[in-house]
């Protein structure tokens, strides 16, 4: 939460709370000058209050509850769920081992009865599903993912037919990875568990998504099973949420929230960009936060080399500085950044330590500008976060207050 003596000098805060299509509403100035404009041209999935799986409609803002606590801004990037029948596993699908499958067995992640159970076949051998996939990029990273829960069977082998990443084997019991490195395992609740498998570097257009009711060379008896839901590919290296597909490939559109006409809550001569974030991915070169005129005239922070935090500023088109801070971000980790401007006088904390200062600096002029995607100047840049609050300073607040603000 804020501090009192910060609140009160702050010029813009935002809890991503209050919401509508293609806004998010701002605590405070409370007149609606620093409400934040969003994008999405897509239909999105989030994780409700109630912990369950939701589609919201386009360009409406997605604050997610994953894990539990207060709600966060969910900004991700473009992906594709190149698995056409996502949650009908008895469509496309390969069966390997006479496995017995039936829908509607359960309650799935989303509340409704729409769960898989999946139930090994009476024969001696492996027993899984399989597809077969074109279209995918030779050398990019894939991420395989499912949600699965328990029934008498409690393993889930997830594996990508690609030389080098090995299958990734699921707990379904105790929510644990038992074999293979290169993948996750997600709590979502009612006994549910989002399983991932990350393979870093496809050799083929074709890839093969395996999933294995029973591994290895077994007699299966005809009446075990586990149950499934929500099958996702996509082309990257982190699983991000939930697209369902219903006969065909589909696409989430990248989220955007950059907003112009800032000028009046910005503080030009001198002042702080206070964020609290998790990234979601370690992807080289991705804007975080940007106070923004143009190319010429900027300042914030992004990430470089997967884990580094870097800092930018730009006066007059002449940069003042673009280096690491020092400092490195993790995937789900909390990180408060903030960076404090002013004349011969920057100073940029990180979890209430100061990473980075510079006396020697010019400030940037006409900032107008937030956002947390800077597509001004290449659309690779889009963030990839969620975001717990983001405030705004005019004054250059005292390192003291800095270590306080930024502390966990």
């Amino acid at each position: 939460r804020v501090i009192m003596n910060a609140y009160d000098d702050a010029s813009l805060i935002v809890y991503p709370s209050g919401y509508k299509e293609s806004k998010i509403y701002a605590q405070k100035p409370i007149d609606g000058t620093g409400d934040l404009t969003f994008a999405r041209a897509s239909s999105a999935t989030r994780v409700n209050e109630q912990g369950l799986i939701e589609s919201v409609a386009i360009n409406v803002p997605r604050i997610d509850y994953t894990g539990g606590g207060c709600g966060k801004l969910l900004l991700e990037p473009q992906r594709t769920n190149t698995i056409p029948y996502s949650e009908d596993f008895a469509t496309g699908w390969s069966n390997i081992g006479a496995n017995i499958i039936t829908s509607n067995a359960t309650t799935s992640p989303t509340g409704d009865v729409n769960a898989y159970k999946i139930v090994e076949g009476n024969t001696f051998g492996q027993h899984y599903l399989r597809l077969i996939l074109g279209g995918h990029t030779v050398g990019a990273a894939h991420t395989l993912s499912v949600f699965a829960k328990a029934g008498e069977l409690d393993v889930l082998t997830l594996r990508l037919f690609q030389g080098g990443d090995g299958n990734v084997t699921f707990d379904l019991t105790n929510g644990v990875i038992t074999a293979g490195t290169n993948g996750a395992i997600e709590d979502y609740g009612n006994g549910w568990y989002r399983c991932i498998a990350y393979h870093s570097s496809a050799t083929s257009t074709y890839l093969y998504p395996y999933l294995y009711v029973l591994d290895g060379n077994a007699q299966g008896d005809g009446t075990s099973g586990v149950y499934w839901y929500g099958a996702q590919l996509e082309e990257g290296s982190y699983a991000t949420s939930y697209i369902p597909t219903s006969g065909t490939t589909v696409t989430r559109v990248e989220d955007k929230s950059s907003t112009t006409g800032l000028s009046s809550v910005i503080g030009q001569a001198e002042g702080v960009l206070y964020a609290e974030f998790s990234p979601l991915g370690l992807v080289n070169a991705k804007n975080l936060f940007v106070l923004y005129q143009d190319a010429n005239n900027r300042l914030g922070f992004y990430t470089r080399n997967s884990n580094q935090l870097w800092a930018f500023m730009n006066s007059s088109g002449a940069s003042q500085f673009d280096m690491s801070t020092g400092a490195t971000v993790s995937v789900g980790s909390v990180y408060k950044v903030a960076f404090a401007y002013k004349v011969n006088d920057v100073s940029i904390f990180v979890n209430g330590v100061e990473v980075m200062a510079d006396a020697s600096v010019n400030m940037p002029s006409s900032l107008s500008q937030f956002t947390f995607n800077l597509q001004q100047l290449s659309t690779a840049f889009g963030a990839e976060m969620t975001i717990n609050q983001a405030q705004l300073y005019k004054t250059r607040l005292d390192n003291a207050t800095l270590a306080t603000l930024t502390t966990l």
